[in-house]
């Protein structure tokens, strides 16, 4: 659907506080389900702030994130947990995912976001997936008026989900 444009976004008003409360339950149980804790970093002043958006697309992109950190850091992080902080960043909401696994080599960066982008030697040696959740994601943010950035860690992965706020 949304490669034919045809996807329709549902918008709500809702507090910060609200939005982690509705996505917080799938997230969880996927990190628990490698053996991963969610640490929330979430100040009190942001949680009341209100915001718009579809929170069923902000679910999907979070779930993204914290299912790649269980397929590709899980096996090899010595710290058991996905960091999630949420900030304001200039005039949007920043979401951060960040894991503490093995990170990411440079050629894997250039093409982190382009559909399809894991070679089969790739897909036969590592994690299940095609490299599609990455793309697919970040079309998600922009369909919605934010954008997904990696930022490179010195050990791990950490990605921003930018939503307008």
């Amino acid at each position: 659907r949304i490669e034919r444009g045809s996807a329709q976004t549902r918008t709500e008003r809702l507090t910060v506080r609200e939005l982690w409360q509705r996505v917080e339950p799938r997230l969880t149980t996927r990190a628990s389900e490698c053996r991963l804790t969610l640490e929330l970093a979430l100040s009190e002043e942001l949680a009341t702030q209100e915001i718009e958006t579809d929170t069923s697309v902000v679910e999907q992109i979070l779930f993204n994130l914290v299912d790649n950190a269980c397929k590709y850091a899980a096996p090899d992080c010595e710290k058991r947990q996905i960091e999630i902080s949420i900030r304001r960043d200039s005039k949007r909401l920043a979401i951060q995912v960040r894991d503490h696994g093995p990170g990411l080599p440079d050629a894997q960066r250039r093409k982190l976001f382009q559909p399809f982008s894991k070679s089969a030697t790739e897909a036969a040696h590592s994690a299940p997936g095609v490299g599609l959740g990455l793309a697919l994601s970040r079309r998600l943010a922009r369909e919605i008026g934010g954008d997904l950035k990696h930022h490179p860690q010195p050990q791990g992965t950490a990605f921003d989900l930018l939503l307008p706020a």
